[in-house]
């Protein structure tokens, strides 16, 4: 695990999760008998997840004075700035405590929404990688429909692409080259949150499931919950490596409603396009091809079957609500 800035963010977070759960969990044995949401040693999910990420850390950094659960307590009563891991963390944020006064800081109480999560890094995948999203369409478009556009191109290279190439990655660079402070581009901090790399040269073949296009290992079925596919070896050109999509970013079933930065800045909430509406814009762009005609390659809820209707009948967008 690299020690940049965003696994560090997401370590830190993890951790005040897991207090603010430690907490409930407490107050629950004072006043009932029903079991707390952690496991058999009292630790929820979050301050799990936390606690290997930061000890995998201190062994990355040849760090002795992190080997426990008692010691990442220890640390979570000492400003962030002075621990013995250099965190990536924002010269502001060096001076936040954990814990204050012997109970979770109000960072904790804040991140205390992951407690609902059964995969708390998961959800903090997926949260890191949609925002990063908005902020690639909102940094690449002057105009609304600037920004819908690059945010439809997004979630569309997401759908299709479980596998990408460098070459892949090169495409994205050409099409959104705006950059950041430090002049990296912003879609390659998106494409660094959704995938990870694989070293390999000239071209490999891998297995993917006919019916969702997901990865699979060998001749074994799809693992997806409710497709039947079955295994194909595909050949991905690539120069020097490809990336896997994460599986946190995968696992979504839908896209997070919001018409990416403009309409955010306009102070209006509107839905993003759905699966069906991504494959729909997706297929009349690249095959000329007219809405009326148009079929959906994935079996849709009653909800998308409306839309299909609204969009063949001639509109160029349509939200889901």
């Amino acid at each position: 695990m690299s020690p940049d800035l965003a696994d560090d963010y997401m370590t830190i977070e993890l951790l005040a999760a897991g207090l603010a759960g430690i907490q409930a969990n407490q107050q629950k044995a004072l006043w009932s008998s029903a079991q707390p949401s952690s496991d058999a040693m009292g630790f929820p999910p979050a301050w799990k997840a936390g606690v290997t990420r930061l000890l995998w850390r201190a062994l990355e950094d040849g760090c002795r004075e992190v080997r426990s659960h008692a010691d990442v307590f220890r640390l979570c009563r000492v400003p962030l700035g002075q621990w013995p891991l250099a965190l990536w963390v924002a010269q502001s944020d060096s001076g936040l405590l954990l814990i204050e006064s012997g109970r979770p800081s109000a960072f904790a109480e804040q991140a205390a929404r992951l407690l609902l999560s059964k995969d708390p890094e998961a959800e903090l995948v997926e949260n890191r990688c949609y925002e990063l999203m908005i902020t690639v369409a909102d940094r690449n478009g002057e105009t609304e429909q600037e920004v819908q556009n690059n945010y439809v191109q997004l979630r569309g290279f997401l759908t299709k692409h479980a596998v990408a190439s460098d070459i892949d990655l090169l495409g994205l660079l050409r099409a959104f080259p705006a950059k950041d402070a430090n002049g990296q581009p912003w879609v390659k901090h998106w494409f660094s949150q959704c995938y990870r790399a694989q070293p390999a040269s000239g071209a490999v073949v891998l297995s993917f499931c006919d019916g969702c296009e997901n990865p699979v290992s060998g001749q074994r079925g799809c693992g997806t919950p409710g497709c039947r596919g079955g295994p194909v070896a595909r050949t991905v050109d690539i120069m020097s490596e490809y990336f896997v999509q994460n599986r946190a970013v995968r696992r979504r079933r839908g896209p997070r409603g919001c018409r990416a930065g403009a309409a955010r800045r306009r102070g209006r909430k509107v839905a993003a396009p759905s699966l069906l509406v991504t494959q729909l814009i997706s297929s009349v762009s690249m095959n000329r091809s007219s809405a009326a005609s148009w079929k959906p390659s994935v079996s849709s809820p009653v909800k998308d079957e409306v839309l299909w209707s609204t969009m063949r009948a001639g509109a160029v967008w349509c939200s889901r609500r």
